[in-house]
């Protein structure tokens, strides 16, 4: 692993110990709702992610089941983890 991996592997552990602390539920893909992802983002809420996503601007790739919307929190830990000025 190199750097960038052990760091967003740390920032992961540390989503889900929130989570665990919170009451929030992570399923076994290891992903947490859309409210959830917004609490762990701290964005105003989950209208902002879903925002994001009808207007194809999502900053975090999610998976959809049957109208509702599910983070990885590997991919909230890159996201949270990514270089401001990569594009």
């Amino acid at each position: 692993m190199n750097d960038y991996e052990n760091i967003v592997a740390a920032t992961e552990a540390l989503l889900r110990r929130i989570c665990a602390e919170n009451g929030y539920r992570v399923n076994a893909f290891g992903e947490v709702s859309e409210r959830t992802a917004a609490l762990l983002l701290r964005y105003a809420g989950p209208s902002a992610l879903r925002a994001q996503y009808h207007e194809g601007r999502a900053v975090v790739p999610c998976r959809c089941i049957g109208g509702r919307r599910f983070y990885s929190l590997r991919a909230l830990a890159e996201y949270l983890e990514r270089d401001p000025d990569d594009p």
